[in-house]
């Protein structure tokens, strides 16, 4: 095999667009020469080519996302939940490619059911991912990341007054569009990384019904040393609940959560034991290996002769992933340029405040407030923040938003 190229689509969802870059990680490792782009590079004479998440290319890019000349010199990575749209769409992709993998054992079941010829593709431990710490400080109690659908919202809700006095970040990212990055209700790359290394539990909670383990997220904790307590799922083999995450019912997920914050050595133990786990008994080099195998039986493969090569030109990918992932270098300030930049930047302080002090003195007085009443402790706070509650529509939600206010630690709000 000359090449094994990894083909990314424009502005492809981060979340899958890391795990090619993992995937590609371990297999360079192995010595296998590889690329990794946006867009297809023309076919060549021992090219092969591997996609992840291929329904997104035909979603995002259209028919120019998967030029159907060459797919049987393809590997297709799937992906996708059992019952959902994206699922039935990579299935019909599978069935066009050399050679297909899937990286959940339901999914892959499932999929030879319904005629596909395709193998299981078990994740684990990669260097890239590794953000592992003995026990120390962390700045989070609890993290959730995840789409948002009424489900999770509905049980985050339930776990509120519970976790209500921890630290905790939810991050509930809008799935009607792609993440390629990082932004106000997503984390990818690096910034994921080091909130979950910064979390002491990673909560994680299904999109549906259904009882799929999401693999990436789990394993993405572990490698950071967050703790992982799941709702109760199926194929999560070769982990051992109880051993290496905390599974359980929907309902009992809060008091376990809060267990677990409670009983900081247990919490490290779980933490500490999974990730030895993973890194000794689950690599993902030996996946990367068998990617590689069957990459290098599909590309000798003939292209098909249904129309030309119209694939998308190659781009560079983007930034992030080629950067993010890795962990970053120590630096070490400049001092002397630093403070020099503070007293450039205070001094610019002050002549913005001169300017607004003037203008205030310059403007007619503005109409007087009338306090209809005040609490005599207001007079002797000055609090950090404030507290503002909607109540149109919400009227059954008030009073357990305001029970969660007064049931977490920070008291400086008004």
């Amino acid at each position: 095999m000359r090449e094994l190229a990894f083909v990314l689509a424009p502005r492809q969802n981060a979340f899958f667009a890391e795990l090619a870059v993992a995937l590609r990680e371990e297999i360079r490792t192995l010595g296998v020469p590889t690329s990794l782009t946006v867009g297809w590079s023309p076919p060549e004479k021992g090219r092969a080519y591997a996609l992840v998440a291929p329904h997104e290319h035909s979603i995002i890019a259209g028919p120019a996302g998967l030029p159907a000349a060459v797919l049987p010199r393809t590997v297709c990575i799937c992906t996708e939940q059992p019952g959902t749209s994206w699922f039935r769409d990579a299935a019909r992709i599978a069935t066009r490619c050399g050679a297909a993998f899937d990286i959940n054992p339901r999914g892959t079941q499932l999929l030879r059911d319904q005629g596909v010829e395709i193998e299981y593709l078990p994740l684990g431990y990669t260097p890239l991912w590794d953000r592992f710490a003995e026990p120390g400080e962390r700045d989070l109690d609890v993290a959730f990341l995840g789409g948002a659908t009424k489900r999770r919202e509905e049980l985050l809700g339930a776990c509120a007054p519970r976790l209500a006095r921890y630290r905790c970040r939810l991050v509930l990212g809008d799935n009607s569009r792609t993440n390629a990055s990082s932004s106000e209700s997503f984390v990818a790359g690096g910034d994921k990384l080091e909130l979950l290394a910064g979390s002491r539990v990673l909560l994680n909670i299904h999109r549906g019904e259904s009882a799929y383990f999401e693999w990436v997220r789990v394993l993405e904790a572990i490698h950071c040393g967050a703790a992982v307590v799941s709702e109760w799922s199926r194929d999560f083999e070769p982990l051992i609940p109880g051993e290496h995450f905390i599974s359980a019912r929907p309902e009992a997920m809060p008091e376990l959560v809060e267990s677990l914050l409670e009983d900081e050595e247990h919490r490290a133990r779980i933490a500490r034991e999974a990730h030895a786990f993973i890194r000794e008994q689950l690599p993902l080099r030996r996946s990367a290996e068998r990617l590689a195998e069957a990459a290098e039986r599909v590309s000798g493969s003939r292209l098909r002769r249904s129309g030309a090569f119209t694939g998308h030109p190659p781009e560079p990918p983007f930034q992030y992933v080629l950067d993010s992932m890795r962990k970053p270098p120590l630096e070490v300030p400049d001092l002397g340029a630093a403070l020099k930049r503070a007293r450039l930047e205070a001094a610019d302080l002050n002549r913005r405040l001169d300017r607004v002090l003037e203008a205030e003195r310059r403007s007619s007085t503005p109409p007087g407030i009338e306090e209809v009443t005040a609490s005599p402790s207001r007079e002797r706070r000055s609090p950090r923040v404030t507290v503002a509650c909607a109540l149109y529509n919400h009227a059954e939600h008030i009073g357990a938003a305001l029970d969660s206010l007064l049931a977490q630690g920070f008291t400086d709000w008004e």
